[in-house]
């Protein structure tokens, strides 16, 4: 799946700091629904900032309801932003 092929919208996340640099999410509000991260699937960065694809970091995650998701934490303005991810 292509990544500018979907649709993200704004997410508020609750995060903890990694032991790595940057944010790892723990939860999020989407749709009215809370849904707690139980996995991180996938962890992959846009280094390059190029029109339409500032520099972020993606998470495909799964949650305890086994739903997956793919997060974008667009770094330079600290916003989150989710799509559902179907195979």
């Amino acid at each position: 799946m292509l990544l500018n092929s979907m649709n993200f919208i704004p997410v508020n996340v609750s995060t903890n700091s990694g032991l790595r640099s940057g944010e790892v999410p723990e939860s999020f509000v989407y749709e009215g629904i809370e849904y707690i991260i139980s996995e991180i699937n996938d962890r992959w960065y846009q280094i390059d900032n190029k029109q339409g694809f500032p520099v972020s970091d993606y998470f495909k995650v799964v949650t305890s309801e086994q739903n997956i998701f793919m997060l974008k934490h667009e770094m330079a303005e600290n916003k989150w932003l989710i799509a559902e991810y179907n195979l």
